[in-house]
């Protein structure tokens, strides 16, 4: 029996995407990766408001990041995260959750059990 979906990584680099699937079977907790929001979208009714959604700022495609989570918190997402490699990017819009770096950030394993509601 496959494992509730603990968060959800919106980026277009393929080795970002490997990094936290990899982190995420290590730590003993599911997440689905995206490499654009059009993917993401076609897969949106699978996933709950309520699941932690991490989005590149600097996704290539259609939006970049900051569309996307602005689009996904007028949709009722309530747990974005901007996901970034430049030291010091500023968070103005007090929507999303926070902005973090690339690497998956500890409390997601450590409190994957209670984010899926197990």
């Amino acid at each position: 029996m496959s494992q509730p979906v603990a968060a959800v990584l919106i980026d277009d680099s393929i080795y970002v995407r490997q990094m936290w699937e990899s982190a995420a079977v290590s730590r003993g907790f599911t997440i689905d990766t995206f490499a654009d929001g059009q993917t993401f979208f076609e897969n949106i009714q699978r996933f709950s408001c309520e699941i932690p959604v991490f989005v590149d700022v600097a996704i290539q495609g259609e939006r970049d990041g900051l569309e996307l989570a602005r689009q996904l918190v007028q949709l009722g997402f309530a747990r974005i995260y901007l996901c970034t490699a430049y030291a010091g990017y500023e968070l103005f819009d007090q929507r999303f959750a926070g902005v973090i770096s690339k690497e998956m950030p500890k409390w997601l394993s450590e409190s994957s059990e209670k984010l899926v509601g197990l």
